[in-house]
């Protein structure tokens, strides 16, 4: 059934149904898991849930009826908040996920201004992880002990976001990484011998580098001459690439091919300017 969004009046007809839906469910993954009424009294009267730049709206569900609610927050600025609260009994149903949805429309239509939409969530809370996952949004950054546990240690945050230009094109676009690092060129054996080896080791070879986390492409193909092969690389950066070659130098193709020639370009580390280089 359908989901929509009905506007929240926290200070007028609605402030006891806010109260009982904030004091009668569980919020494990927020600063105050449990509020009291006081607690939840002050913050509608200091404009917590509601005023020039917030805005609160009840989950109506078609079939179930009231399953939650969502605040909007900073929506005078260019990067709009969003705090999302399922009531216990509707969560692991899906209706997260539609909820950013209708969130993220509201925001973009009504607020101009908005360039940015953001949530956040603590480092332990897996499931609203993966409804941002699943939603499109893209996750940010990672702050270490950024989100206050009553009674505990503090906890990491993690920040998700869409964009307003990905929200209308429908295309999700990813977080830049350093230079991404590429190498290029040939592996060219001397003799019968030196290709034989690099036939015989070059299977594992390849299984072994396209594990690696920081892999993007690698491929090793066969040219016309049975002497040499044509290899084309892709790191995410630098530091991927560096720790690449630091395994190969240390396994069975590093030290059983080292003597064969690379004619190599390496491109997208800082040292090396599209100069020809040695590699794995």
């Amino acid at each position: 059934m359908p989901l929509s969004l009905t506007r929240l009046d926290a200070t007028g007809r609605d402030r006891e149904e806010l109260i009982a839906f904030l004091t009668s469910n569980a919020f494990p993954f927020h600063v105050r898991s449990h509020p009291t009424r006081t607690q939840v009294a002050a913050a509608i009267d200091e404009g917590t849930w509601g005023g020039d730049a917030v805005e609160a709206f009840w989950l109506d569900d078609g079939e179930h009826g009231r399953v939650g609610l969502v605040r909007l927050d900073d929506l005078a600025d260019a990067t709009a908040l969003i705090d999302l609260r399922l009531a216990e009994r509707w969560r692991g149903h899906g209706i997260g996920t539609r909820a950013l949805a209708l969130a993220s429309e509201h925001v973009f239509r009504t607020r101009p201004g908005v360039v940015r939409f953001e949530g956040q969530t603590r480092e332990d809370n897996i499931a609203m992880q993966r409804t941002f996952d699943k939603s499109g949004w893209v996750r940010e950054a990672y702050y270490r002990d950024g989100w206050p546990v009553e009674g505990g240690a503090p906890m990491a945050s993690i920040a998700y976001s869409v964009l307003r230009r990905d929200w209308l094109s429908g295309v999700t676009t990813p977080v830049p990484r350093g230079p991404e690092v590429t190498l290029s060129g040939e592996l060219r054996c001397a003799n019968e011998g030196e290709a034989a080896r690099v036939r015989a080791l070059l299977p594992e070879h390849i299984a072994l580098t396209r594990a690696e986390p920081g892999c993007l492409a690698f491929d090793v193909a066969p040219t016309a001459d049975a002497r040499v092969w044509r290899v084309d690389e892709r790191f995410i950066d630098e530091a991927a690439f560096d720790a690449h070659q630091r395994r190969v130098a240390a396994s069975a193709w590093g030290s059983e091919t080292v003597g064969i020639e690379r004619r190599y370009v390496i491109r997208g580390r800082a040292r090396d300017g599209g100069r020809p280089s040695d590699g794995a």
